[in-house]
């Protein structure tokens, strides 16, 4: 199911996440580009996001908080079952594709379901939906980590 909900403005954004500059990625997290048509107020299109891998372990989901959302799918929707059959026997691999996402509570009535928004509502021109509302649990499954920053290596 598809929810339009409303999204805080980019001013109490910026001042409600805190990201961090790294010249280098540390132990336990990682990093994941930032198309050019998914820029924020916070990450600008063409920069690296820096993400921590152990967030969602120790951490409950920030309402309006950036995660990055992982996708893994067969190679051209090929069938799981040929896909199985493949990877025994040439080693086929997944397709893997991760992107920023701004996770927010639910604005209907139950305060415990969570909305997945992009980070741009328009891109390419084309209006582009939240999904929810979901569980928790639903929502965190997708999920790899929590943007913490921006790399930017020093460079002498």
């Amino acid at each position: 199911m598809n929810a339009v909900t409303k999204i805080a403005p980019a001013s109490e954004l910026a001042s409600r996440d805190k990201l961090q500059i790294f010249d280098h990625v540390p132990r336990h997290h990682g990093v994941v580009a930032v198309d050019l048509d998914d820029g924020c107020p916070l990450i600008h299109g063409g920069e690296v996001a820096v993400y921590d891998e152990w967030d969602l372990r120790y951490n409950p989901l920030q309402d309006g908080g950036l995660y990055v959302r992982e996708y893994q799918s067969t190679p051209a929707a090929m069938p799981r079952q040929q896909f199985a059959d493949a990877f025994v026997q040439y080693g086929a691999r997944l397709d893997i594709r991760r992107e920023i996402v701004r996770v927010a509570r639910w604005a209907g009535k139950d305060k415990s379901r969570w909305c997945i928004h992009p980070m741009k509502a328009v891109q390419g021109g084309v209006f582009v939906f939240s999904d929810g509302p979901f569980e928790e649990f639903y929502v965190t499954n997708t999920l790899i980590g929590k943007v913490v920053g921006v790399y930017r290596p020093h460079i002498d």
